[in-house]
């Protein structure tokens, strides 16, 4: 007979839940939140299973490419659908979610959300780690100007090493103040060279991708909406071409004014008037 299942994952444990085709429960428990773990336990009492539902969240991308591997038919639910479910139960509880997840994953009511590889998840999490020294930069360097400012000290609009030579010529002659800003400056250097780092490796990932070299030769748009990068995109064959990726990277299909005059579209690399 044909099993369901659903997962319901926290850090430690995972609540699992296996249906069979009419929605009875064929066995329901808690394993560790491990693939191999909810591998054996999925086998042992569903070895007919159909289809393996698990909700997005932190530990989605492990268990889903784990199982993946493992020959489970895992799918990952919308958390949007998923969360409309759950959120009709009385008494909400890890195993209830569990099951009310299986019965969705048996009708089919739900909509299956696309897992990024782990290549992409690396490089999103490059891109936000970079985000957030920069962040703590810009917090040092702001308190440093603060603190300059109490004592009658400007220093200036400059950045990078322009900024840490006014800002050591500034308290050079005031021990006090240096006390307090020398601090404060290493460790604005140190977070800098950090970023530098990153920032080589993603140039250098720039320069590895195909596409994104390809992106690089596109005349600069005036058009508000950003670039995505095929590097952090869930399908990169969308950018296989300049025409097709127009809209994104700011590269225009045809001029409409042009075409409305003339009857005829102007090709991509025609000047209007």
């Amino acid at each position: 007979m044909p099993h369901y299942a659903a997962l319901d994952v926290s850090n430690d444990e995972t609540a699992i839940h296996v249906v069979d085709e009419t929605g009875a429960t064929v066995w329901c428990g808690k394993r560790a939140s491990d693939p191999q773990v909810l591998a054996t336990a999925l086998r042992r009492h569903a070895p007919d299973l159909v289809r393996l539902g698990l909700e997005t969240g932190p530990l989605t991308p492990w268990l889903y490419h784990t199982l993946k591997e493992l020959g489970l038919p895992i799918i990952c639910l919308d958390a949007r659908h998923a969360r409309a479910a759950t959120a009709l139960q009385r008494n909400k509880t890890d195993a209830r979610d569990a099951e009310t997840l299986a019965q969705v994953v048996r009708m089919g009511w739900y909509r299956e959300a696309r897992v990024k590889s782990y290549a992409a998840h690396a490089v999103r999490h490059l891109v936000g780690a970079r985000a957030q020294l920069m962040g703590i930069a810009i917090d040092l360097s702001n308190q440093v100007r603060s603190t300059l400012k109490t004592f009658g000290l400007m220093a200036g609009k400059g950045a990078g090493r322009s900024f840490e030579n006014r800002v050591r010529e500034l308290i050079a002659e005031r021990p006090t103040v240096a006390v307090i800003v020398e601090p404060l400056l290493s460790a604005w250097r140190a977070v800098r060279a950090r970023i530098g780092v990153l920032d080589r490796r993603l140039i250098a990932l720039a320069k590895g991708d195909a596409t994104c070299r390809l992106l690089m030769t596109a005349r600069a748009s005036a058009s508000s909406s950003p670039p995505v990068s095929p590097l952090r995109s869930k399908r990169p064959s969308i950018f296989a071409a300049r025409v097709r990726s127009g809209p994104i990277s700011g590269g225009r299909r045809h001029d409409t004014n042009l075409a409305k005059s003339t009857g005829r579209a102007a090709s991509p690399g025609a000047a209007t008037g």
